[in-house]
């Protein structure tokens, strides 16, 4: 029997039962990198030290864009800061960060040449801010490359995918893995006469290397591609899949549990321009085991993110309804290890689930709420509770000028939030730490600025 719980809570009304504060606010910055530079913020990554790092893209009116790169110590002081321009002196915006098992810090860049040209730049930096690699990749047919995704393996090897364009063939996916010292080891492509993109990467514990995308885009179609390769660069398998209408079908989320089952997600298009979300689980050896599809009826289902634990599949997914006149909504699913549906709650209106983030253990629900009349996002944590209610917590009702979310990471029980605003007469990148206190059962208190939403449990 399926139940429907519905919570409503004001936008303006601030509820609060008892004195037991689970969020704790901890530091905040807004960067600027000069009084009139335009700054945008791209990603942030927390080490085993706790560490936080952020990159994004700096540059003043009239002039190129340059990489942004800060260090902040677990107390929130900022320990160095790096502003990169390639010797080209050109555009140089950093698309994925992440870090390797040392610490370092690895940026996959596009860098441009001239007008017509765009290479994949690739940078790394030590933990004490020293630039130990910047190496430019050229597809091989002068014209626009660009990485999509950037991770290490166990023994520090840099991985990169993305795409090259070739004159006969529009785009090719493309995958490279480097050596710790920057060093070219190996480069894939996958291309056909259409499109293809290499969207995703992971890899394992034995140095193999899987990488998802979107295969053979053309106008009203395209296929999933996912591909497996070990560390000396031989193919161990691929899988291609063409929907069930051989439309539009793509890959833009990749994860792992700790058997080392692959999970993929994306879009499925079932015409008419709306999609389904499906979720795929594999064996490290190619072979399929688990397919579930998410039907959003007449809306645009896109997944958003996905996270896998223990308990099971956690994702955040993006609905549209144009026949609503495009308005959009999110949902949060989870499905247990045996591939069942077991819980989904539906945002309304004014706020959005962006990425479920382990917090000692427990996986909360990070987004953001749109205040009015000042249309400025706060961050909120929500946790998907076992019982008949939902917990929901405000992290700061004093934040403003934001109005993009883009990047979230945590360290323990510290949870970081990352943003910016959209007016480029002042560019500021905000970054926010919290600290989550594990939520009392029976005494519990609300900071909430939330609008309606519908939760729904199986």
């Amino acid at each position: 029997m399926r139940r429907k719980f519905i919570l409503t809570v004001s936008l303006s009304v601030l509820i609060s039962q008892v004195a037991i504060a689970q969020v704790d606010f901890l530091w905040k910055h807004s960067i600027k990198n000069s009084l009139n530079s335009i700054n945008k913020s791209v990603a942030i990554q927390t080490d085993k030290w706790g560490n936080c790092y952020m990159t994004g893209t700096s540059w003043i009116p009239d002039s190129t864009k340059d990489v942004l790169l800060i260090k902040f110590d677990p107390q929130g002081r900022e320990e160095w800061r790096r502003l990169y321009d390639h010797p080209d002196h050109r555009d140089d915006v950093p698309v994925a960060m992440s870090l390797d098992p040392f610490g370092n810090i690895l940026i996959a860049c596009m860098s441009r040449s001239d007008k017509s040209m765009n290479d994949i730049l690739l940078l790394k930096f030590s933990p004490e801010g020293a630039l130990e690699i910047e190496k430019k990749i050229d597809g091989g047919h002068k014209l626009f490359d660009a990485p999509v995704c950037i991770t290490a393996d166990d023994r520090a090897h840099i991985l990169v995918g993305g795409y090259v364009t070739t004159p006969d063939s529009g785009l090719n996916a493309v995958l490279y893995r480097f050596s710790p010292e920057g060093k070219l080891l190996w480069s894939k492509r996958a291309g056909t006469k259409d499109m293809d993109i290499f969207n995703a990467i992971i890899s394992d514990d034995s140095c193999n290397v899987y990488v998802a995308g979107n295969y053979k885009v053309a106008q009203r179609s395209s296929d999933f591609i996912i591909q497996k390769y070990d560390s000396s660069g031989t193919k161990m398998w691929e899988y291609i899949y063409d929907g069930m209408l051989s439309m539009s079908d793509g890959i833009s989320h990749l994860a792992s549990d700790d058997s080392l089952n692959i999970y993929f997600s994306g879009f499925i298009n079932k015409g008419s321009d709306r999609s389904d979300v499906p979720l795929f689980k594999m064996d490290r050896n190619g072979k399929s085991i688990q397919e579930n599809l998410f039907f959003g009826g007449m809306s645009d289902c896109r997944a958003k993110h996905l996270y896998v634990n223990a308990s099971g599949v956690y994702m955040t997914l993006e609905q549209t309804n144009y026949n609503m006149g495009g308005q959009s909504s999110n949902t949060v699913l989870l499905y247990g290890k045996g591939g069942r549906q077991e819980f989904s709650m539906n945002s309304r209106q004014d706020f959005r689930y962006d990425r479920f983030i382990p917090v000692d253990g427990m996986p909360l629900i990070l987004g953001t709420g749109l205040t009015r009349p000042e249309n400025t996002l706060i961050p909120f944590i929500a946790e998907p509770d076992t019982s008949e209610e939902l917990v929901w917590m405000f992290t700061d009702n004093e934040v403003y000028g934001l109005t993009n979310m883009i990047d979230y990471a945590v360290h323990g029980k510290r949870i970081f939030f990352l943003g910016d605003d959209t007016g480029e007469a002042t560019g500021t990148i905000t970054l926010l730490c919290y600290n989550f206190l594990n939520p009392n059962k029976k005494s519990r208190r609300w900071i909430a600025k939330l609008s309606d939403c519908e939760v729904q449990k199986d």
